[in-house]
């Protein structure tokens, strides 16, 4: 410690007069004595870290000397602790046995006084003035493995048992955290950022905020990306965020998409990593150490997730004790852990379900792509960038969470296969890969021939949705345009509404027109959009030779003609498609206007008169 910073002071308390003359000759002072009757020889607001190895338990009165150590310490100084955990399964089963032996070492050293449970450990600092911002397991099994029906039985009979099982093997535990005084404790170095985006489905969004605060011991801040819920969320939310000041709510009118939710929570978040995760799952105990240790053991990874119950690929776990049962979930969570501890494995990708992302990696990659809309693949596509970037992917195969499966799809009565095709399009697109024989392309080759401006996505929304190119020269400048992206597959969708209006509201000499955005990921052919059209203008009687000009925009227009096409257009008109709450938030950055209905008068009225034959 000394060497490492050169003026460093350390100061040192020991009982053995013969250890500390040996310690004298490396620290600057040491303190003969038990540290209970020397503490008050120590000066006051003078020291800025306390180290405090296996000496509580040895205390007669473990509340006071902290206590009385606080008044040594500068206000922020930070500690670190550590103690045996008396609830360990090898005491436990002693006790329920009869048994009760001391020893010249471990658990039971018979120059223990004081004996102590996670949480009353946690609780000892607390009481005393100190923050803890961290709790670290050490795991040694001993005396044999928990009994299931022990477990069973011990909740039939009304205990609260899912303690002893998550605690069952830890050995001695590493307290870390800092005396505030009159200051508050600075942000650790390894904060976590948790960015939750949700829409609606405020009961699973309940479920998952309160499993974070029931098992993350890490120091962490929770950012919460509300997607223009409607039922109940926004309340929940801001008594949320008016409870723990640890947590912030971004709220968006409209349902802007996962990864563009993602974006604006990670554009926040202040921490050492950002883990993102969906609003349907529910953590387990030492989840977020895990990852990060995982994260930590490789300088090269870039990205890490856990298994579940409810993912594709190589981190599904196909069959769960628990079932549906989710009060089943702590036992087999830690179960697996155990078994699995310190195992992971490198992949190609993960899901988005949830996914610990480095700050480096945020600092050269950026964001989600938002081109995949409301979601799926952009998950996938980050993956590919990181390792385009060269971090690498891994599962950390001892972690579990458990996962609902597309909720906020459900609730949105989303085509969840019909979504994911569409974005499977999109991302083979991007990427250069044949849809229809995906296996030609392998990974290693695009990683070898794709563009590293493909690397950064902005996490502000601004850049990331606006063009710096030209209009797209698709129609006549000087013409006045709707934009309208229909969903060619959805019999609720108002295109054909809008196309009936317009047709009504406009002759051939305006000089207007109406673009439809045919996105050939969602239609079978452009021959098929041209005869629905057709249709929908002869049924009412109208010559389709006898209108306003109709654009249809098909041939597989990239991201940034996309946005260039906003740029070109004069108006928005939101016909109910599945990412309209996307299409308005750019409608807006370009400042395009929205009619206030779709009748022709309201069409009408937008139009400047110089641009129409009849005034």
């Amino acid at each position: 410690m000394k060497a490492s910073v050169p003026g460093r002071e350390v100061t040192g308390v020991e009982v053995v007069p013969q250890v500390a003359e040996v310690a004298a000759q490396a620290l600057d002072r040491v303190l003969v004595g038990d540290v209970e009757d020397v503490v008050d020889r120590l000066p006051r607001r003078h020291f800025d870290c306390v180290i405090l190895a296996d000496i509580l338990e040895h205390l007669r009165d473990p509340w006071l000397t902290l206590k009385r150590l606080g008044e040594a310490m500068q206000p922020g100084a930070a500690f670190v602790a550590s103690v045996p955990n008396i609830s360990h399964w090898s005491i436990i089963r002693g006790l329920i046995e009869g048994e009760w032996h001391y020893q010249d070492e471990g658990l039971l050293d018979r120059t223990h006084l004081r004996f102590f449970t996670k949480s009353t450990i946690r609780d000892m600092f607390e009481q005393a003035g100190w923050r803890v911002l961290r709790v670290e397991a050490v795991s040694k099994q001993e005396g044999g493995g928990v009994p299931p029906s022990w477990v069973e039985e011990l909740q039939r009979a009304g205990v609260r048992a899912h303690r002893l099982v998550q605690e069952a093997y830890d050995y001695q535990y590493l307290i870390l955290g800092c005396y505030p005084g009159d200051a508050s404790c600075p942000l650790p170095r390894e904060l976590a950022s948790i960015v939750l985006p949700c829409c609606n489905g405020v009961g699973y969004t309940r479920a998952c905020i309160e499993s974070i605060f029931a098992h993350t011991d890490w120091p962490f801040e929770l950012i919460v990306v509300d997607n223009g819920s409607r039922d109940g969320t926004a309340r929940y939310l801001c008594d949320l965020a008016a409870t723990y000041e640890n947590v912030r709510v971004v709220t968006n009118k409209d349902n802007l998409g996962f990864g563009v939710g993602c974006n604006q929570g990670m554009a926040l978040a202040r921490g050492e990593y950002a883990v993102l995760l969906n609003n349907d799952t529910v953590v387990t105990e030492g989840w977020l150490p895990r990852l990060i240790a995982h994260a930590q053991a490789d300088s090269q990874t870039g990205i890490v997730g856990p298994r579940s119950n409810w993912v594709a690929g190589l981190q599904l776990v196909a069959r769960t004790s628990y079932g549906s049962d989710l009060a089943g979930l702590a036992d087999f969570a830690h179960r697996w852990q155990r078994t699995n501890y310190g195992r992971r494995r490198y992949v190609d990708r993960i899901t988005g379900l949830c996914m610990l992302v480095k700050r480096e990696v945020l600092q050269r990659m950026g964001g989600f792509d938002p081109r995949f809309g409301i979601g799926n693949f952009e998950d996938d596509d980050y993956c590919l960038r990181a390792r385009m970037a060269g971090y690498s992917v891994s599962i950390a195969d001892d972690v579990f969470i458990h996962h609902f499966g597309h909720q906020t799809f459900i609730g949105q009565r989303v085509d969840y296969s019909a979504l994911m095709q569409r974005n499977w399009q999109r991302f083979c697109r991007k990427w250069g890969i044949d849809p229809a024989s995906p296996a030609g392309c392998s990974a290693q080759e695009i990683l070898s021939r794709a563009d590293q401006e493909l690397l950064y996505v902005p996490l502000d929304l601004k850049q990331a949705l606006r063009s710096n190119g030209e209009p797209l020269p698709l129609w006549p400048r000087d013409d006045f345009s709707f934009l309208v992206f229909p969903d060619w597959s959805d019999p609720s969708s108002r295109w054909s509404v809008i196309l009936r209006s317009f047709c009504r509201a406009f002759a051939p000499e305006d000089r207007v027109c109406l673009v439809l955005r045919a996105d050939p990921t969602e239609v079978e052919s452009m021959k098929s959009v041209v005869r629905a059209v057709t249709e929908e203008i002869e049924q009412p009687g109208f010559d389709p030779n006898q209108i306003a000009d109709v654009v249809i925009c098909d041939d597989g227009l990239g991201w940034e003609d996309l946005c260039r096409m906003f740029r070109a257009a004069s108006a928005y008109v939101p016909s109910g498609e599945l990412e309209e709450g996307l299409h308005r938030y750019q409608a807006a950055l370009y400042g395009l206007p929205e009619p206030p209905g779709v009748s022709p008068d309201a069409l009408r009225q937008m139009v400047p008169p110089e641009l129409l034959s009849c005034a």
